[in-house]
């Protein structure tokens, strides 16, 4: 039996992923309809997306936050008994998590944005999206800080120089609490400016946001991102 190369309607982007013909001849091989299927390693979800394509039950595990939140549910055909572990469901949960997966959970929060994959000496950048219309003359790059603890004044400013030296065209600094009207968050905010996109609504340079406000179901103001590759084949996928 021939294996299909992988097709790029089924390509999310991830380095190690697997033709799901592939991974069905395994599962077809290995168990029947109605076993449970382990996959210690699921990174993007091709082993839980043959399991599921075969009536398997299925157990993905994996290091990354980002796989299992975005790229497992953008790809499942059937995600209402889908029950993921280790992720925050409530603000006192989040407040309780390891600093550098909260970074990148924080980070995959805003439509647009991926983590970093480097956390450590990554010049204060947690996480990166690119605007779906960019300015005459402006990158289109848009930045995001992560700060699980109290945000310093030194942090703000921080963000605040890179928009000012042309690094990136919009920043967002996300905060586990929402940070109040400080003298620093004012400046901070009127320093950074704004931007006006076809003369009709403008946005801030430099947004504040925090994961206090998620679970209150408010969103960041800005403007609209190109989707990460995931989220722009989504319904695809899910056909």
């Amino acid at each position: 039996m021939r294996i299909a190369a992988r097709s790029k309607k089924e390509y999310l982007g991830y380095p190690t992923q697997k033709p799901v013909a592939l991974l069905e001849r395994i599962v077809k091989a290995s168990s029947n309809e109605g076993d449970l299927v382990l996959d210690p390693f699921c990174g993007c979800g091709t082993t839980a997306h043959a399991a599921q394509n075969l009536k398997r039950n299925f157990l993905g595990i994996d290091i990354s936050i980002y796989p299992l939140d975005k790229i497992c549910r953008a790809r499942l055909k059937d995600t209402r008994n889908l029950k993921i572990m280790g992720l925050p469901t409530s603000f006192a949960a989040a407040a309780e998590m390891d600093a550098f997966l909260f970074e990148q959970w924080a980070v995959t929060l805003m439509q647009g944005f991926m983590p970093n994959n480097k956390q450590v000496g990554d010049g204060g950048v947690d996480g990166r999206a690119t605007l779906r219309e960019k300015p005459a003359g402006e990158s289109g790059l848009v930045i995001a800080q992560v700060k699980q603890g109290k945000p310093s004044a030194d942090a703000q400013r921080a963000l605040l120089s890179q928009i000012l030296g042309g690094k990136a065209s919009l920043g967002v600094f996300v905060t586990l609490h929402k940070v109040g009207d400080t003298k620093t968050k004012q400046q901070t905010i009127r320093d950074a400016g704004s931007y006006e996109f076809g003369g009709v609504k403008q946005y801030p340079r430099l947004v504040y946001w925090s994961i206090e406000e998620h679970f209150a179901a408010i969103t960041p103001p800005l403007p609209d991102m190109m989707l990460t590759r995931e989220e722009s084949q989504r319904d695809l996928l899910t056909e």
